[in-house]
């Protein structure tokens, strides 16, 4: 990582470490954790994720914007339909048998995958889910954090400490997208993330594969998402942009939570040379928020 860029292997292995620590906690006291059913929500107000529940909901915000961006849809599309390719590659047929095997008795299917990411994000094409159930409030509390964050760092621009109505507003904004993230926390989370890892990691590993991608005439996953969706490929840059920026940023908010906990804060939430500035004003531009602008809600 180089000035607070990512390439797409360090944010995956982000997101495996992030999803492996919180798995590691859970399993001690999850009764079964391979279960895939979705239970009840919490509904306690104001209650903070744990640091390491954040850092597993980063993880499912990266795999929600993958989710997007098409990867695992379209490795489940060409799965499905794999007796009718033009497969002359014995790895990439096995590959396709593998996943579509497990897509069927162990990963959470499409439908179940949309319904997690729009209980916390807001995010997926999901219907009949009940009033509440959406977090359409996500996007606004990262907008938010955000845009305080690049106001934050103007005064450091200029060799200054942040001054007290700054660092009272990057609290302020840090603490509501916690409050907003903490009753949408439930048991099975890490293994949900551990389960939708495993399988974005297979389906890059197949899409990425160069007898798959001869056959559609292509280089590389992007390239043979492209050729398979067509017309219908949405920006792929922004959402890996927003998911890679996203991912970072809820694992710094992670980072700084026993410092939001101190009633008298010793220094600045956030260094000069903080990489978060870089990882917000990406989030921002792939949303298509101007930096210059206010018109983010407070």
């Amino acid at each position: 990582m180089q000035n607070g860029r990512l390439s797409l292997k360090e944010s995956m292995e982000l997101a495996h470490r992030s999803v492996a620590l919180a798995l590691a906690q859970s399993l001690a006291t999850v009764e079964d954790p391979l279960r895939l059913d979705l239970p009840p929500m919490l509904a306690t107000a104001g209650q903070a994720p744990s640091a390491e529940m954040l850092r597993t909901m980063a993880a499912l915000y990266f795999q929600s914007e993958m989710e997007q961006a098409g990867i695992i849809p379209v490795a489940e599309m060409l799965a499905a339909s794999r007796r009718t390719l033009e497969m002359r590659s014995a790895r990439v047929s096995r590959k396709l048998d593998e996943f579509a095997e497990r897509g069927r008795h162990q990963w959470y299917d499409r439908q179940s995958r949309n319904v997690t990411f729009t209980r916390l994000f807001g995010a997926g094409a999901v219907a009949n889910l009940h009033d509440g159930a959406s977090n359409r409030d996500f996007q606004q509390r990262l907008a938010t954090l955000c845009f305080t964050l690049t106001n934050y760092q103007r005064d450091h621009f200029w060799g200054q400490t942040p001054g007290p109505m700054r660092e009272t507003a990057l609290r302020e904004a840090a603490t509501a997208l916690l409050f907003n993230l903490g009753p949408r926390q439930y048991g099975a989370l890490p293994n949900a993330a551990r389960l939708i890892q495993e399988q974005l990691r297979a389906a890059i590993d197949l899409l990425n594969d160069p007898d798959l991608a001869s056959l559609f005439g292509a280089r590389g996953m992007w390239d043979v998402l492209r050729r398979v969706l067509g017309k219908e490929t949405p920006d792929m840059g922004r959402l890996l942009t927003r998911g890679q920026a996203g991912l970072r940023l809820l694992d710094w908010l992670a980072t700084v939570i026993p410092v939001l906990s101190n009633p008298a804060p010793a220094g600045p939430l956030a260094a000069s040379n903080s990489a978060v500035y870089t990882w917000a004003a990406s989030w921002l531009a792939a949303t298509g928020i101007e930096m210059a602008s206010n018109n983010v809600r407070r």
